[in-house]
This record gives structure tokens, C-alpha cells and sequence, in this order.
């Protein structure tokens, strides 16, 4: 997963694998005291669908967003 920010003529750019993020937030969630068993196989089964659309398709962007003074943020694949 590639996070890329840029503004005002400065770019700042993250690699981080997709797993690393995904496992971050499901810490997060398992120590909310209202995740339950079934959150619990959702989050496992997101995992796996993202682990098949990376190999699937590599370079997908998911996210773009573009402000009115040119700062720019892309999350791809």
C-alpha cells in the first residue's frame, strides 16, 4: 500500500504493506469492549479480500482526494 501526499510543490510518500495497516486497525477494534465475534470474521474477511485485489490488481488507486489550493493525498494499492 502506497500513501502519497503533496503540497505546495512537496511530496511526501509512504510504502507500507497492506497487511501492517489492516492488523493496526483490528488491534485497534479488538480492544473496544463492543467487538464481538462476528466483527471479528468481517475484519478477517476484509484481510483476505484485500490480499486478493493487491495480487489481482497491483496498482489500483482507492483513494484521491485534491484540494482547491493543490494539496493532493492517493492511497494505492
Amino acid at each position: 500500500m502506497k500513501i502519497c501526499m503533496r503540497r505546495g510543490g512537496k511530496a511526501l510518500k509512504f510504502r507500507l504493506p497492506a497487511v501492517i495497516v489492516v492488523k493496526v486497525l483490528f488491534r485497534l477494534l479488538k480492544n473496544k469492549s463492543s467487538c464481538t465475534a462476528a466483527h471479528k470474521k468481517i475484519i478477517r474477511k476484509f484481510i483476505k479480500g484485500l490480499k486478493a485485489a493487491k495480487k489481482q490488481w497491483g496498482g489500483l488507486e482507492v483513494v484521491s482526494v485534491t484540494s482547491k489550493d493543490g494539496g493532493m493525498v492517493s492511497i494505492t494499492l
